[in-house]
Parts: C-alpha cells; sequence; structure tokens
C-alpha cells in the first residue's frame, strides 16, 4: 500500500470514528431531550410550528426544548430563532431557559464580530449580579464571536471570575 493510499485509509477510518461519536451524542441528546419534554417532543419534531408553539409552554424544561430543536432539528430562520432567544433570554423566569437562550444566540453570533451583542455579552460578564454559569457562558460567547480558536476558550469547569481577561471583556465596551 504507499503512503498515499494508507493516508486515505486512515481518514476514512478517523471520519468513521467521529461519525461514530456524532450518533452517540444524537442518541443521548434526543434521551436528554425526552425525559425533558416527555410526550410534546413528538410534535415538536414533526412541525416547526408546534416546536414554536411550545416556546411559550408553562413547563420551562419543555421550553428548554422547544429552543433546541428549533436550533438544531429545524435550524430555524435565524432572524426569528434571534428574536424568540432575545425575548426568552431577557424576559423568561426560569434561569435555565435563559441559559440555552444565550447559548444559542452565542451560536447566532459566531464569528461575526458583532460590536452590539458583544457588548451586551461583556456587560453580563462584568455584572457579578449575574450567577457564574451565566457570565462564563457570556464570556465564552465573546470568543466565539470573535472567532477565535476553541483550544482558546475558557471552558474549565470550575470557572471563576479570576480566570476573566479583562482587557479582552473590555474591548467590547
Amino acid at each position: 500500500m504507499s503512503e498515499h493510499e494508507e493516508i486515505l485509509r486512515q481518514a476514512r477510518e478517523d471520519l468513521t470514528h467521529c461519525d461514530e461519536i456524532i450518533a452517540r451524542f444524537e442518541a443521548d441528546e434526543m434521551e436528554d431531550w425526552r425525559a425533558m419534554a416527555r410526550d410534546a417532543l413528538p410534535p415538536m419534531l414533526q412541525s416547526r410550528q408546534q416546536a414554536e408553539s411550545y416556546l411559550h409552554h408553562s413547563d420551562p424544561h419543555i421550553r428548554c426544548v422547544a429552543l433546541r430543536v428549533l436550533s438544531r432539528i429545524w435550524k430555524a430562520d435565524a432572524q426569528q430563532l434571534t428574536k424568540e432567544c432575545e425575548r426568552l433570554f431577557s424576559n423568561d423566569p426560569d434561569n435555565d431557559v435563559r441559559g440555552v437562550a444565550l447559548a444559542i444566540l452565542g451560536r447566532i453570533y459566531s464569528g461575526t464580530n458583532d460590536r452590539e451583542f458583544g457588548k451586551r455579552m461583556a456587560a453580563i460578564v462584568s455584572n457579578a449580579s449575574h450567577p457564574i454559569s451565566r457570565r462564563q457562558l457570556a464570556y465564552v460567547n465573546l470568543f466565539d464571536i470573535r472567532g477565535l480558536p476553541l483550544e482558546n476558550w475558557p471552558l474549565d469547569d470550575d470557572f471563576t471570575e479570576e480566570m476573566i481577561d479583562w482587557r479582552f471583556v473590555n474591548s467590547f465596551l
């Protein structure tokens, strides 16, 4: 086998391994959604409009799943999804729903260097009244907005305020 053929064989093997990891992740994600949304999940998976209707459900778990389904399954119109995430992030009484909305907003603005969104994320990072998990997510979003490589992102489970690069945060203000 030539060196070129060996490289191709190894690349195919690596791709197969990646496909297996993605399939396991998607299966685990679907199980999480089933556990959270129960009977509400099948209608969300059948139609985007049904998923959108669940954004107003009284159960915060169902609102979280509806956001995720719209983002991952239906690849909802970015403008409409942004509007809904903005609404839920700003007004939802549930901390988890606000967190999911913020995470999806981060993906929407990924690599855009959007000044206004960056300014809002920097304000969250700077506001000690927000839970540290919310501040970390906003901080990660700043790295994503700028399109910085993943290995630079602050993804530590034991994230603390001391880990924040304030010069970087202030560059958004």
